[in-house]
């Protein structure tokens, strides 16, 4: 994808599905309880992340995205190329001190995802396993 910076690309651990108690669910459920908890994690962080997010034009605020791997494991924020200047925001310059924004919300992605996981695995019982057809 061109015309991005990427900030920084989460990986869900499939191990965390035995560690959650994923592993007794069916894989399509599986699968699925992590898609929306993942959807649903990027797009807070990146709405979090924003919202923190120094303010001059807006342009920054405006151009920070997220998006899913094709497998819907890996999650992936990144920030449009016009708002590159993240970076010294972020981290500083010797002339600019640095006002961590970003860092401060991806410290609560883990947590958050277990949140989301938990959430949607309660979803997905009381549901009967959401409408998914087994067998």
């Amino acid at each position: 994808m061109s015309g991005h910076n990427q900030i920084v690309s989460v990986t869900f651990d499939t191990r965390d599905i035995q560690r959650w108690a994923l592993i007794d669910l069916p894989e399509a459920v599986q699968r699925r309880v992590v898609t929306r908890a993942l959807e649903r994690v990027a797009a807070q962080t990146t709405r979090n992340i924003a919202a923190a997010a120094p303010v001059d034009t807006g342009r920054l605020r405006r151009s920070f995205r997220y998006r899913l791997n094709a497998q819907d494991t890996v999650a992936l924020l990144y920030v449009l190329e016009d708002a590159s200047y993240w970076r010294y925001l972020e981290y500083g310059t010797v002339y600019i001190p640095a006002g961590p924004f970003i860092a401060p919300n991806l410290l609560l992605f883990d947590n958050l995802l277990r949140e989301a996981v938990r959430d949607f695995f309660n979803q997905f019982v009381i549901a009967g396993f959401g409408g998914i057809a087994f067998g």
